[in-house]
């Protein structure tokens, strides 16, 4: 039951995503541009996490952990931003059918994955890899933190979603989410003068680090970074 509602749910968001293409030239354009703007930034930021792997271990685990908790934030903030972001697989909507969560979750979050955001989030978390080929141990545990780390926007995106249509109307839950989103691209600007003027320190970097990395946000991508600063145990917890 669950395999065959996997594979439905799949053609289903494929269809959609084919059906996309072919519905208006407005709406063809958006997909073209919304590809180009993905590759634009998945390519930077492979190329970025390559670099990663010559800087100390410290700051390499601060750029994956930080950088994987902003994308799993956007990720739950994005839908809320824009209205009719896959909406067609919102978990609300199969409320009236006979099935139970569990036989769901399996095929909504693979379906989530499909698309621009989920492959170039995929990409992303694959390039991890690249960061932590410096040692056996940080690139063994790359390979399931990648994997958490995509289910676990996929999830965010999802649960967010599904309780903003609950508590909050459409509007207001948009309303609310600028704000939140407004708040936190004013906090991304202080980043790259913190760094310029050295005010974000090593031990500053750390421990922000280690916060992160027992939080929802930053937990997939904690263990990798763990392991490359000498924390080996609490790398595999």
């Amino acid at each position: 039951m669950v395999a065959q509602l996997i594979r439905l749910l799949v053609r289903l968001k494929l269809t959609l995503l084919r059906n996309s293409l072919r519905t208006s030239t407005s709406q063809r354009i958006a997909t073209i541009v919304g590809a180009l703007v993905a590759l634009l930034l998945t390519t930077t930021g492979t190329l970025l996490l390559a670099l990663l792997r010559v800087v100390d271990a410290s700051w390499a685990a601060f750029g994956v952990v930080a950088g994987g908790s902003l994308l799993v934030l956007g990720w739950g903030l994005v839908p809320l931003l824009v209205s009719g972001v896959d909406e067609t697989l919102d978990p609300a909507r199969f409320a009236l059918l006979p099935l139970r969560a569990r036989q769901l979750a399996p095929g909504l979050l693979l379906s989530g994955v499909l698309g621009i955001p989920g492959v170039a989030t995929s990409v992303l978390a694959l390039g991890t890899l690249i960061t932590w080929s410096r040692a056996p141990l940080p690139e063994l545990l790359a390979i399931p933190s990648a994997l958490l780390g995509v289910l676990t926007c996929v999830l965010m995106s999802r649960l967010l979603t599904t309780a903003a249509a609950r508590v909050l109307a459409a509007r207001r839950s948009r309303e609310v989410g600028t704000v939140v989103a407004v708040l936190l691209m004013s906090s991304l600007g202080l980043w790259p003068t913190l760094l310029s003027q050295g005010r974000l320190r090593p031990a500053d970097a750390a421990a922000l680090v280690d916060v992160l990395g027992w939080t929802p946000l930053g937990l997939p991508w904690a263990g990798p970074a763990d392991a490359a600063t000498g924390h080996p145990a609490r790398a595999v917890v």
